[in-house]
């Protein structure tokens, strides 16, 4: 009887500790617990949280009005241009943070890097403010909904959508 009770209380202790693993996958996570494996991301809104209003040498980006900010979404893989949203005009920096909502566009390849680039909209050229490069394979462990990306005194909050 005694026998009996150690074999038991053996078999239930090995029990305990092998559930776990038994519905664990090889890579040690559970199966089926990250849900399911998206291969795109369509970047649906860009907010741009912060920028410098003024120059590297401190002037002004436009001298008779405040920046009018736009962004530029560019393949660093082959310079193509995968969006341009439109400008705010005379942006101050109580008006911050601006969402732009009108250019949503798709990554399939998730490891390429983009580069989020800042223009000051002008009439002539417009002037490169600063940009945030970037790309969204460290994403794929849990899918957000949004990524707050930055680089420098540039700050972007991306409104994410993931797809297959």
């Amino acid at each position: 009887m005694e026998k009996a009770l150690r074999r038991g209380f053996l078999f239930s202790a090995l029990l305990a500790l092998a559930l776990p693993l038994i519905s664990c996958d090889s890579s040690g996570s559970n199966s089926g617990s990250d849900g399911p494996e998206y291969s795109q991301v369509t970047v649906k809104t860009v907010t741009l949280n912060e920028f410098p209003f003024t120059t590297d040498a401190g002037e002004a980006w436009d001298y008779t009005s405040a920046p009018d900010p736009a962004i530029q979404v560019v393949s660093d893989e082959d310079g193509s241009v995968e969006a341009t949203t439109g400008s705010y005009n005379n942006v101050s920096r109580d008006a911050l943070p601006i969402k732009y909502a009108n250019s949503p566009f798709t990554i399939s390849d998730l490891s390429a890097e983009y580069s989020f680039e800042l223009y000051d909209a002008d009439v002539n050229e417009p002037d490169f403010i600063g940009g945030v490069t970037y790309d969204f394979n460290n994403l794929t462990d849990n899918y957000p909904e949004s990524k707050t990306i930055s680089a420098g005194s540039i700050s972007y909050t991306l409104g994410l959508e993931w797809g297959e």
